[in-house]
């Protein structure tokens, strides 16, 4: 019997918890921990959607932090050690959709049972008090007969 391994994606649009709504240019929010201990994903995609405010025109910054410990320590994100996984450019005041982005990127692409997106302002003004959101969509692989 062969077995073929197929893609399976988990639920589409999935909330990550995280406070971008009035970040400060430069500055930097960390969400809260999704929990990978049940659907095993070996890789997640992750969209992150800013609307900006007056005067912004630079880049938005995307990083992955994780946990090996059941999500009760995770590495300290005040350095400039992490690992991007994406940069996009904000141009004006108006709503951005970043490209998808890998989350696994950050670890060598094997996904920690625990992990939290890092976002960093560098646009040069504040995000907008609304209409500022990530979201993620879960990756396996499943084998068929």
């Amino acid at each position: 019997m062969a077995l073929d391994l197929k893609t399976q994606y988990g639920s589409a649009g999935q909330v990550i918890t995280i406070g971008l709504n009035d970040l400060a240019d430069d500055g930097v929010v960390i969400s809260s921990a999704v929990d990978n201990s049940l659907n095993l994903f070996n890789e997640v995609l992750a969209q992150i959607i800013v609307n900006a405010g007056a005067g912004a025109s630079g880049v938005m910054s995307a990083f992955a932090i994780g946990s090996i410990d059941g999500g009760v320590t995770f590495p300290d994100t005040v350095n400039d050690e992490l690992h991007p996984i994406g940069i996009w450019n904000v141009t004006s005041e108006a709503v951005f959709n970043s490209p998808l982005f890998s989350v696994s990127l950050a670890f060598g692409f094997k996904l920690p049972q625990f992990w939290k997106l890092v976002v960093r302002n560098e646009t040069g003004a504040a995000l907008k008090s609304s209409g500022n959101s990530a979201k993620y969509q879960g990756i396996l692989g499943q084998y068929t007969t």
